[in-house]
């Protein structure tokens, strides 16, 4: 059994080490955001690391290979999803993404009323962040390299 508060806490550290400098490159404004996100998920880590160091927390990570197998098909699902993202563009691979993991977390199968739901959901909530982070913030977003004008 691991030290779950230590664990986390240090791959939220290697987490926002990576996302740091990567984004080191953004305009004022989308940088602005990501420093303030980043400060605050540093602070909470370190929090969590000095609680696994004061009152240790062990427990099993997956209680079941149901539970592994769920969570390493979300992964998949994500690491799909950031693959294609340079070549489609922000917009259609977060389309796609947001629907197959509304879709894979719903417990109520794939019936014509669920795939419509989750399709309208990706709609209005990938348009609302693409809106704020591209016009508001000013973040640059990937346009797909299948778009770029030759």
């Amino acid at each position: 059994m691991l030290n779950s508060d230590i664990f986390i806490s240090i791959f939220s550290l290697i987490v926002a080490a990576i996302i740091y400098f990567a984004t080191r490159d953004l305009s004022k404004f989308g940088g602005v955001f990501v420093n303030y996100c980043l400060t605050v998920f540093v602070v909470l880590a370190v929090l969590v690391f000095i609680k696994g160091l004061v009152k240790p927390e062990r427990v099993r990570f997956f209680a079941s290979v149901a539970e592994r197998n769920n969570v390493l098909v979300g992964l998949v699902i994500l690491i799909i999803y950031l693959a294609i993202m340079p070549f489609v563009g922000f917009l259609p691979s977060s389309f796609l993404f947001f629907t197959v993991m509304t879709l894979y977390l719903g417990d109520e199968g794939l019936t014509t009323r669920n795939i419509l739901i989750s399709v309208g959901l990706a709609v209005v909530v990938v348009t609302v962040f693409y809106l704020v982070f591209k016009q508001v913030l000013m973040v640059p977003l990937p346009k797909g390299s299948l778009f770029e004008a030759a």
